[in-house]
């Protein structure tokens, strides 16, 4: 599985040292390939990950083809058998870490922790709308060993609640995770920030402007922790507009391998509708490689490609306005009785001003689409939906209650329940 990129878009590694290496390795493996390891820094690991933002378009688009939507290593160990069971708080827990010491046992809203970071000024212009910088985070390895980690935070800005993607970003991102959707995890927090540039770091500089000698609290932030994945780019210059950041979602429609994966990816569709994603712009969207070898030719192979989500922020019908979100069905049925997704062209022309459809707008959805997505999202029990809803706040910040959002959302999956699907 996976095709190849060849040796020569390798940059940055001396050729004599890159034969030495390869010769080394394989010399006391048994195996002809070389398995890298992400989670230790390397001159090696670092020259794969530049060559995978050059892959040869043709490559790309086999590797694409050959994606999952569906992160099963997570359903298998925490919700085949035992989803009941699966603690959500103390996977929380475990993601974040001991530095957010979240308590679940308020009943409406789980407190945001007071966490400390030192301002880290970046060495490029930090994309998108969302106000954002980067910052140290004092933590301890999977080993137990200390370290200090940079990483992105997101904070709720002077313009208000409406205009920010704390909330959305926390139910659909921990919604998807225990569906088995990969994506980011954010943890929320009240973040002490030394050395910030100011008490609006994005909107001064983008992330870039030089540190200061004050320390600024952002009451409501969250930081982003994200996988070790590998990030496959199309070799095309950034300058031409054609150029695709991440997956369009079009495209992942055209290229696949066969019935089941275009059922996965159906099924992820109506999970877009179901939380009716406001922004899916490509950059979104990334292709990945959970890992990469190194062939006995010096090709990369990428292992286990997968389409992954990066952004949730304006989901929930653009920035969590409730009440609207409840009112644009997932799944509806077509004249023709087939059953299509619910967002259709009016839709973004209201919220986006769109004037073209989108080939995936109003797309049908299988019978085995929407039983698979069915089975995926009944594996959230309404205990998780509540600790979600909680772990959100979406009470303090949005006066509508966990039990709200859970009626909400079982309402939306029952809608989904009594279409009868072709």
């Amino acid at each position: 599985m996976g095709d190849r990129i060849a040796g020569p878009h390798l940059k940055g590694l001396r050729v004599m040292n890159y034969k030495f290496l390869l010769h080394t390795l394989i010399s006391i493996s048994v195996s002809v390939s070389i398995s890298v390891s992400w989670s230790a820094e390397d001159p090696l690991k670092d020259s794969l990950k530049e060559s995978l933002k050059k892959t040869p378009v043709e490559t790309r688009t086999q590797w694409l083809k050959e994606a999952k939507v569906f992160d099963d290593s997570f359903i298998k160990k925490h919700l085949s058998e035992n989803a009941s069971e699966f603690s959500l708080s103390e996977f929380i827990k475990k993601t974040c870490g001991s530095s957010f010491p979240y308590s679940f046992s308020e009943k409406e809203n789980v407190p945001w922790p007071t966490v400390q970071c030192t301002y880290e000024q970046s060495k490029r212009v930090l994309g998108g709308s969302t106000n954002k910088f980067l910052c140290n985070f004092k933590e301890k390895n999977k080993s137990g060993e200390d370290r200090v980690k940079t990483r992105k935070v997101k904070y709720l800005a002077f313009t208000g609640i409406k205009n920010s993607e704390l909330v959305p970003t926390l139910l659909a991102g921990y919604g998807a995770k225990l569906m088995g959707l990969p994506t980011d995890l954010y943890c929320p927090a009240k973040i002490d920030c030394e050395n910030c540039s100011s008490n609006m770091p994005y909107e001064f500089g983008k992330g870039q402007a030089a540190p200061s000698a004050d320390t600024h609290t952002f009451p409501d932030a969250m930081v982003e922790f994200s996988p070790s994945l590998l990030t496959v780019e199309p070799n095309i210059p950034r300058s031409n507009p054609r150029r695709a950041h991440g997956v369009k979602i079009e495209d992942a429609f055209e290229v696949f391998e066969n019935d089941s994966q275009l059922v996965d990816r159906e099924a992820w569709l109506l999970w877009l509708n179901f939380i009716t994603e406001s922004d899916p712009i490509p950059s979104n969207q990334k292709l990945v490689c959970r890992d990469a070898e190194l062939n006995s030719q010096s090709e990369i192979v990428c292992k286990d490609p997968m389409i992954f989500t990066t952004d949730y922020g304006q989901s929930f019908h653009q920035r969590f306005q409730f009440q609207n979100w409840k009112k644009v069905p997932a799944l509806r049925l077509a004249a023709n009785g087939q059953c299509i997704t619910g967002m259709d062209l009016d839709f973004f022309k209201q919220i986006r001003g769109w004037k073209e459809t989108k080939t995936w707008l109003g797309r049908p959805i299988s019978r085995s689409a929407q039983q698979k997505f069915l089975s995926r999202i009944k594996l959230i029990t309404d205990t998780q939906w509540l600790d979600i809803a909680r772990f959100a706040n979406i009470q303090r910040l949005y006066k509508v209650s966990p039990q709200e959002f859970l009626t909400a959302i079982r309402e939306r999956i029952s809608a989904i329940e009594k279409l009868d699907c072709q």
